[in-house]
């Protein structure tokens, strides 16, 4: 490893750090109770320390001071903890650390960060190219422009916005820019690890609170790190193929945590009214799917208690209030004016079951029986939260909020035709169920102890026969070795809700007796079915390629390595990152040199030239690209395009600005064959002075530019004093 990464990696650390703590403290403030987790202090740290940074960095983007703006929330922090210090809220007595969440933290940790390292492997920061996901250069072009030119102008295109949900972006991009971290590090390896130790932090945590099965915590973090759709292809909520779905995740589960509490909580509200607001905020510019399931979590609690007469409901509702109208701002400022009538979204028009090769047969009645599959395939993960209705128990807040983002989830993948986009929506929901099926599983594994206590042994060994074949019936299914593999795709999520009750009445018979024998196999059930999407599917790590049934034909998807599950390239939409097929729509390129060059080579070129444009070129400068669908130039150079990914700019931007890109984009090519005088009139027209050449320069430009710098792969020309037309 070069000492400039190892540098950059110890101040990453430090600024992590920082953040963690400066948000701590706030939560600490806010939070009441006279014991306290340290992990949901550190967690809640983390989610609401990183959110305050990224926002004071963007706002003080364009300032004097923009180089400490993200210090900002700890430097009026320090003196406020001082003053306050005898304060009963800064009693550090009161923070405990449970041993049941220590074990779950570690060991979820542990299974997180191998998921993550072997992730790693897609994604070489020598070349990160062809094995990657094609958004990758789209992430760390907008990325490094939120940090250059704040969230007012897009880097994609000088004079153009992004109408985007940025944030998880502008603090990938503001912590390369303090640490001056090489391009994709932060994104690709320091994102996903923060991401990984905030929803453990905040699912350990949470599970501890509401249980006290001391097995529950670590089954939480299992099902929400490593956990997938039993018998499904795409299901991780630990993502790596869309850094913001991931990230806002822990913020989610921050936002659900801090609702509940607030809720239950005595006396401050306005502090607790503030980090709701804060929270609120960062679900959506985050990711608004992640918004619109907090908003369903929020509703029916508060439908609950009212309709219950809860004294708790005004506050609630006020709290709900809070959180809606932060939630409103943060849309209009950030989402509101996307182009999205004629988004990339509308050019698909494909079911996710279809995404997920579900669909045995092609046609209306296909797709139906595809998104049953991809249904049972998603709920196997949440089962556990059956168990409060099979008891008859009284149901607490935190299952009516996850019900309620349950339900959102399931209506969007129903109302929306957006391939994985649609699934945005279920996965993110997937998270605060997953904590809530934990409970569900721990309570219900508690009432089979103590109704046959002299058979506790025997219980865990019910639990595995009940969860293995099922599992490995599912993972058989989904292997390539039939001619009817449409078929068997379809019943791979199908069996298991089948195979699991079935199995599970043997085992209750054989092993329990007759007594309680519908609670015993219902409890069977409910407890396997859960450890199924762990057993099933360890997303991160394994990923089969399905055929795809669709009206045009049956097709393979044709994706690199596909660890994170996805087996298909992406491009980007107002909600998400759309999924395409590989034959009805193409994907994105980046490499536009011959196959015969290694992709280490290139890259390296490719850097070597984006290295000569930061050292030869101002920070305003205006660069143009022969290559204008590719965002690779400025993810590379951190300097504003002409235009660059201009499929992300047309669908992400202002529908005003569509005729800007479509002739930008025309003008692009055209500069690749020589100095075309319109082309050069719009180029110049932009202030830019610079083109990227990425193949070969005609002999054309010989009057109009000098070659400044060239390799095996790019050259960049410079505008003569009198190229531009008059």
């Amino acid at each position: 490893m070069q000492t400039g990464t190892v540098i950059s990696l110890v101040v990453i650390v430090g600024v992590i750090l920082v953040q963690m703590m400066t948000g701590s403290v706030w939560w600490l403030a806010a939070r009441t109770g006279p014991r306290i987790s340290g992990y949901e202090v550190l967690g809640m740290g983390l989610a609401l320390g990183t959110f305050a940074s990224m926002i004071s960095s963007m706002l003080l983007a364009q300032t004097s001071i923009a180089s400490v703006g993200w210090l900002i929330p700890t430097a009026v922090t320090v003196p406020c903890v001082l003053f306050f210090r005898r304060s009963d809220r800064f009693d550090l007595s009161r923070v405990m650390v449970p041993r049941a969440q220590s074990w779950a933290v570690l060991i979820t940790l542990i299974t997180g960060f191998i998921a993550v390292a072997v992730n790693w492997s897609r994604v070489p920061l020598n070349a990160p190219t062809t094995t990657s996901f094609a958004d990758l250069y789209f992430f760390e072009a907008i990325s490094r422009g939120l940090a250059e030119f704040g969230p007012s102008q897009s880097i994609l295109m000088d004079g153009g916005a992004l109408r985007y949900h940025w944030f998880t972006y502008a603090w990938s991009g503001e912590l390369s820019q303090i640490s001056q971290a090489e391009p994709f590090l932060v994104l690709t390896r320091v994102l996903p690890l923060v991401t990984l130790l905030g929803v453990t932090l905040l699912a350990a945590s949470w599970a501890g609170n509401i249980s006290k099965i001391r097995w529950v915590p670590l089954l939480a973090g299992l099902l929400i790190v490593v956990g997938g759709y039993s018998g499904a292809l795409y299901g991780s909520i630990l993502n790596f193929d869309s850094p913001s779905q991931s990230f806002t995740t822990m913020w989610l589960l921050a936002f659900a945590m801090a609702f509940l509490l607030a809720i239950r909580a005595k006396g401050n509200s306005l502090t607790t009214s503030v980090v709701l607001a804060l929270l609120a905020s960062a679900l959506t510019g985050g990711k608004i799917s992640h918004a619109m399931v907090a908003v369903g979590g929020v509703v029916l609690v508060t439908l609950v208690l009212i309709v219950r007469r809860d004294p708790l409901w005004r506050r609630s509702l006020m709290l709900s209030l809070v959180s809606g109208v932060s939630m409103l701002i943060t849309y209009i400022i950030v989402l509101a004016g996307v182009a999205v009538n004629r988004n990339l979204t509308e050019e698909i028009a494909v079911k996710a079951s279809t995404w997920q090769g579900l669909d045995p047969i092609a046609g209306r009645l296909g797709v139906a029986l595809g998104t049953i599959a991809l249904l049972a395939a998603i709920l196997a993960r949440v089962a556990g939260m059956l168990w409060p209705r099979a008891s008859a128990r009284p149901i607490i807040n935190d299952w009516w909020f996850a019900l309620g983002g349950l339900v959102v989830g399931v209506a969007a993948m129903l109302a929306l035709s957006e391939g994985v986009n649609e699934l945005w929506f279920i996965l993110a929901a997937s998270a605060p169920a997953a904590v809530l099926s934990a409970r569900g599983v721990g309570t219900a594994a508690s009432w089979l102890t103590h109704s046959y206590p002299q058979l506790a042994s025997r219980r865990r060994a019910s639990l595995l026969l009940v969860a293995v074949p099922g599992s490995l019936a599912c993972l058989g299914l989904s292997r390539n070795w039939s001619e009817h593999q449409a078929l068997l795709n379809w019943l791979s999520p199908i069996s298991i809700w089948v195979l699991i009750p079935v199995t599970s009445v043997l085992v209750a018979w054989l092993a329990f007796g007759r007594g309680h024998l519908i609670r015993t196999c219902a409890v069977l059930t409910i407890c396997a079915l859960p450890l199924s999407s762990i057993l099933t599917r360890p997303a991160t790590l394994w990923t089969s390629q399905r055929t795809i049934t669709t009206e045009a034909g049956v097709i393979t998807p044709t994706s690199g390595s596909g660890v994170s599950g996805s087996g298909v390239s992406a491009s980007a939409s107002s909600i998400g990152d759309t999924e395409q097929p590989p034959e009805s729509m193409p994907a994105l390129s980046d490499q536009t040199t011959p196959t015969t060059t290694s992709d280490t080579d290139i890259y390296a070129a490719q850097r070597a030239a984006a290295e000569w444009v930061e050292a030869h070129t101002s920070a305003d400068a205006v660069i143009a690209t022969t290559d204008p669908l590719s965002a690779l130039v400025p993810a590379l150079t951190g300097r504003q395009m002409f235009i660059a990914g201009n499929r992300y700019q047309e669908g992400l931007g202002a529908e005003e600005n569509i005729d800007t890109v479509r002739a930008r984009s025309e003008a692009s090519i055209a500069l690749a064959a020589g100095p075309e005088p319109r082309a050069l009139s719009l180029l110049c027209s932009a202030g830019g002075r610079w083109v990227w050449n990425a193949g070969g320069v005609s002999a054309k430009w010989q009057a109009a530019a000098d070659v400044v710098y060239s390799n095996d792969q790019v050259s960049i020309l410079k505008l003569r004093p009198g190229a531009c037309p008059a």
